[in-house]
């Protein structure tokens, strides 16, 4: 009885083993998750460098709307909120 157990568990213990050295030595999502992160670091890098420009583009999108939907209904819709 206690040689089955003693070889149950020496299998066990390999089988462990042998998973644990699969899931350290695999890199099948390494590459994408790198990508990700760097593409996301670039447009944040972006979005600094042209925050200006990001910012006056919104707003005079957001004047438009505004200005087309008082002229649309012939009412007073909202009022514009700059972005700063």
């Amino acid at each position: 009885m206690w040689n089955e157990l003693d070889a149950k568990l020496t299998v066990a213990k390999w089988n462990m083993k042998e998973r644990a050295k699969d899931f350290f030595s695999e890199e099948r999502g390494d590459t994408n998750l790198i990508t990700i992160i760097v593409v996301l670091v670039i447009v944040m890098a972006l979005a600094v460098v042209f925050r200006q420009n990001i910012a006056s583009l919104v707003n005079g999108i957001w004047t438009k709307i505004f200005a087309d939907g008082n002229t649309a209904t012939g009412g007073n819709v909202g009022s514009a909120t700059t972005f700063n």
